[in-house]
């Protein structure tokens, strides 16, 4: 199963997409972004949820995604998906750190094309989740700069390109916005 939290929040399992809905919406996103998962009392404050509506919550979320996906451990809750994006993203971003201008600009490359709109878009504007959309978000406009620097220094020692093509693309800013421009690296 995939989670996509870059942009509107969308889940896939090997039979196609998986819609989720409202409280559990919320829920998933959550936890998709505690590795380690949740008490339940913190997930009740965190969505201003009951004990009851929490419950209901996690049981419609585990008919939608699996109940092997939803696990249940001393009161908490943990997700247990084969892949989330701002994992893979952040992941990706430690790997350039370590290569030479050609390999980062195209591993830097990949990674921006991960994103779909701004982080955690769903629920960017909740309290518990801005600190964690405005640092993913800074960490996509460092990519974009990073990303430009292995270019240019990519050109600048081997007289070559990597192959990224110049076409449209969202440009991210520092304060989470993002806007359509016509050309770039991405």
């Amino acid at each position: 199963m995939h989670v996509r939290l870059f942009g509107s929040l969308e889940i896939e399992n090997g039979d196609g997409p998986v819609w989720v809905g409202g409280q559990q919406r919320r829920v998933l996103i959550s936890l998709a972004l505690e590795s380690h998962g949740l008490h339940r009392e913190v997930l009740e404050d965190r969505l201003g949820l009951s004990r009851g509506g929490l419950r209901t919550a996690v049981t419609r979320l585990r008919a939608a995604v699996g109940s092997e996906a939803l696990a249940s451990v001393e009161n908490s809750y943990r997700l247990d998906f084969d892949s989330i994006d701002t994992n893979q993203f952040e992941a990706m971003l430690r790997e350039a750190n370590a290569q030479r201008a050609t390999e980062r600009a195209e591993t830097l490359h990949n990674a921006l094309g991960l994103w779909r709109g701004s982080a955690l878009q769903d629920v960017a504007d909740e309290e518990w989740a801005r600190p964690a959309a405005v640092r993913l978000n800074e960490l996509r406009v460092a990519a974009s700069e990073d990303l430009a620097e292995a270019l240019v220094e990519t050109e600048r020692t081997t007289g070559g390109t990597t192959g990224i093509r110049p076409k449209p693309a969202i440009q991210a800013r520092r304060d989470g916005s993002c806007h359509m421009r016509s050309g770039g690296d991405r």
